[in-house]
């Protein structure tokens, strides 16, 4: 029997990218609310996450983005062996 596979949300906080984590978000109560999966993310901030200028010709200084692209595709390569339907993600984020 094959079970359902649930639509997942990601969550990726803001704060100007200076601080904060996706750990005090808790997704319970919309998971529940919706029948989702609600997924928070961390990525590096400040200077080790957005450092301008870049240090070297091969790097952009962007690595909080490289950070969140990372977490998606890792969300949307494995989610499917924690029940998530991998052709439906979802990202929202604060400011």
């Amino acid at each position: 029997q094959k079970s359902k596979k649930f639509p997942v949300l990601v969550f990726i906080h803001g704060d100007s990218f200076e601080w904060s984590s996706g750990n005090p978000y808790d997704g319970r109560i919309l998971a529940s609310y919706g029948n989702i999966m609600v997924i928070t993310i961390n990525f590096r901030l400040g200077i080790l996450g957005f450092m301008k200028p870049s240090l070297t010709e091969h790097d952009y200084g962007n690595n909080g983005l490289l950070d969140q692209l990372a977490a998606l595709q890792w969300i949307k390569d494995n989610i499917q062996d924690l029940n998530g339907d991998p052709n439906s993600v979802c990202s929202i984020g604060q400011s």
